[in-house]
């Protein structure tokens, strides 16, 4: 690596103004008690704006190095007095300002993204992906559930994300800058 790659980066790994990040459910725009009424078409419950002047793309780091690579987190609950799990299909997506232009980068079983949030082994591997989002961009979060959640009112089985004992969410990203 010569003395301007290291000063200015190159398109490697290891490229000056890159660093990682883990999203958290604090850093997404979200609606506490959402309803999520359908169990056929996908509902937006997160959203994450991403900042002027930064590039961001998905995860991070490569499918060859699983060890260091970005890890997924998620675990949908309700906003009851005791909260419950709320099962089905998730997925993360990105997306133009308008909403004209979407790219899912990954979707799996919400069953399967969560355990003891502190242990690595129970997350799943979301390495880097493209495209880059730039300025104006969303990342997306979306659930499909397996039952229709929409009972009105406080403490009702919908989305709940006021504290840490209702929704969770861990999301890492590669932001460029």
């Amino acid at each position: 690596m010569g003395i301007l790659d290291s000063i200015f980066g190159n398109n490697n790994n290891n490229a000056a103004g890159k660093f990682l990040q883990t999203l958290t459910e604090n850093d997404f725009t979200t609606t506490d008690h959402q309803t999520v009424s359908s169990t056929t078409d996908w509902t937006t419950i997160a959203t994450y704006q991403c900042p002027a002047q930064q590039r961001i793309a998905v995860g991070w780091g490569d499918i060859n190095h699983p060890d260091s690579a970005g890890r997924i987190y998620a675990y949908i609950r309700t906003g009851e007095g005791t909260p419950a799990e709320i099962t089905g299909k998730l997925r993360i997506l990105v997306t133009n300002y308008n909403d004209t232009k979407r790219y899912v980068l990954f979707e799996g079983d919400e069953s399967h993204l969560h355990g003891d949030v502190n242990d690595i082994t129970k997350k799943e591997v979301l390495v880097e992906k493209r495209p880059l989002i730039g300025e104006d961009s969303y990342i997306k979060v979306q659930i499909k559930p397996v039952a229709a959640h929409e009972t009105s009112g406080a403490g009702n089985d919908n989305v709940g994300w006021a504290d840490t004992t209702e929704s969770l969410l861990r999301v890492p990203i590669t932001v460029y800058q």
